[in-house]
């Protein structure tokens, strides 16, 4: 239950829940590592939306990108580039019920984005991009816990 960006949280000692930043950190490595020959959204904590850390070929699907390449080999059009395994869970919606389970990965930063909000990244089914907006807090979202 902190509010502190970076804290602890559920996970284990030694590990916390990555800021906004730490995860655009990833993206960013991703983005690197891939070396795409094609225009690329641009990759950064000041885009919300679709439109991110991929080609920019106006269809969200391109042939590189951060989400297809963090995603794991079935997971969609995922290709696990990096290791990072990728794994749809859905989410829990604030009533109690549950969506998304074979279709995307929901995954908190730490970082608020209001007094109820905080950013979170989707890597969608067929999407190559990484979408990032804020939702409020009572959502139930993955978390992918980081080394300190």
């Amino acid at each position: 239950g902190s509010e502190v960006a970076g804290a602890q949280g559920i996970c284990m000692d030694g590990w916390h829940i990555p800021t906004d930043e730490e995860i655009n950190i990833l993206e960013n490595y991703v983005i690197d590592y891939i070396n795409s020959p094609s225009p690329q959204y641009p990759c950064s904590i000041n885009e919300v939306g679709w439109g991110r850390c991929a080609d920019n070929d106006g269809t969200y699907s391109g042939t590189y990108g951060a989400g297809k390449s963090l995603k794991a080999v079935g997971q969609g059009n995922g290709t696990d580039d990096v290791g990072f395994d990728g794994r749809f869970g859905g989410y829990r919606h604030p009533v109690g019920t549950y969506s998304s389970f074979d279709s995307g990965l929901f995954l908190w930063s730490s970082t608020f984005s209001s007094s109820i909000s905080a950013f979170r990244r989707l890597l969608y089914l067929s999407n190559s991009t990484v979408y990032r907006y804020s939702n409020n807090r009572d959502y139930g979202f993955s978390i992918r816990c980081l080394k300190d």
